[in-house]
């Protein structure tokens, strides 16, 4: 008897079914929108993740947070090394770890697809890392539905250094390849895109696109304000004297602002993502080149306090003769 595994059984006899995706950079209201969507019923975590970032929580999945760690991880591109910003290999989603990756993901998701009730994912890198789960869709029947989240790039990278270090050069430039990563990936596929300004000036307005693009029923007007409540405008920290970001973020950004509108990225913000992806792959040897150096010195240092610590160590030995030195 031939052999068929669980996945395949689903994919020859479901139909298709919608998962949503919160896509965004980190930092740009994408756990606000997806607490939103659960507020809406969508099923978005099983535990909201409340920590000191996200006081009403970052509506994760730890369980695929970790295994899209591992992707950027065997590239040595982790968030907090100095080559997250670099491209990934090309066909990066082919080599075998992936496609490893990629069906630990769809074994963790597939019994917790329930077809009377929304499923969704949120975590920025997924972003970067849609090829990963496109074969995911067609091994699950799934269509996607994209829900992308957008923030001045000025204010992502100023949050970035507050929360993370991370210099303001470097949250700008992985803004725009966060951006330019989805396009490329969305294609001309529907989407909804939420401006994180939005959510504070007009939440009404922000709540009903949000729900027109998924479909999801029309609810009575609570007397607590409904999933609205829950925007919390002191939880906003947008600085007006932030260093305004180089003019190819605004350019991306007026993209995204259009496809706000049109409901699909247009022909010029495609054509955009492809130039950032091209310099991208131009200057990534030279950036590759530093980050290594950056990594090398560190390693140096490390060494060189170990020995530090040696030598102390043995000059302690020497003066007290074996007894324990308490320095």
């Amino acid at each position: 008897m031939t052999y068929i595994s669980p996945l395949a059984a689903r994919r020859a006899t479901s139909a298709l079914q919608p998962i949503v995706l919160v896509l965004g950079m980190h930092r740009s209201g994408t756990s606000l929108t997806a607490n939103v969507l659960a507020e809406l019923g969508v099923d978005m975590a099983d535990d909201p993740g409340v920590s000191p970032e996200n006081q009403h929580g970052h509506w994760e999945r730890p369980r695929i947070n970790d295994l899209h760690d591992a992707v950027f991880a065997s590239f040595d591109r982790s968030w907090h090394g100095a080559g997250h910003g670099l491209p990934l290999p090309d066909q990066w989603w082919q080599q075998k770890q992936v496609r490893g990756i990629a069906d630990k993901i769809a074994i963790f998701i597939a019994p917790r697809l329930k077809a009377a009730r929304l499923f969704g994912v949120k975590d920025p890198r997924l972003s970067r890392l849609l090829p990963l789960w496109h074969d995911i869709f067609t091994d699950l029947n799934l269509t996607p539905r994209f829900v992308v989240c957008v923030r001045d790039a000025a204010q992502v990278a100023r949050s970035l250094m507050a929360r993370d270090c991370l210099p303001p050069a470097q949250g700008v430039h992985r803004w725009l390849v966060y951006h330019a990563d989805i396009i490329n990936r969305v294609g001309d596929a529907p989407v909804c895109i939420m401006p994180y300004e939005g959510w504070f000036t007009e939440p009404a307005a922000a709540l009903s696109r949000l729900r027109g693009y998924l479909a999801l029923p029309a609810m009575a007007a609570p007397s607590d304000g409904g999933p609205v409540r829950i925007v919390d405008v002191n939880l906003r920290h947008d600085d007006g004297a932030a260093r305004p970001a180089p003019p190819l973020c605004a350019q991306m950004y007026q993209a995204y602002a259009r496809a706000q509108v049109g409901g699909v990225f247009d022909q010029a913000a495609r054509d955009l993502a492809a130039i950032v992806s091209a310099h991208e792959e131009l200057v990534a040897p030279l950036l590759v080149d530093s980050a290594s150096m950056r990594v090398s010195i560190g390693e140096q240092n490390r060494v060189i306090g170990d020995l530090n610590a040696l030598v102390q160590h043995l000059r302690c030995d020497r003066k007290n003769a074996g007894a324990m030195c308490s320095a």
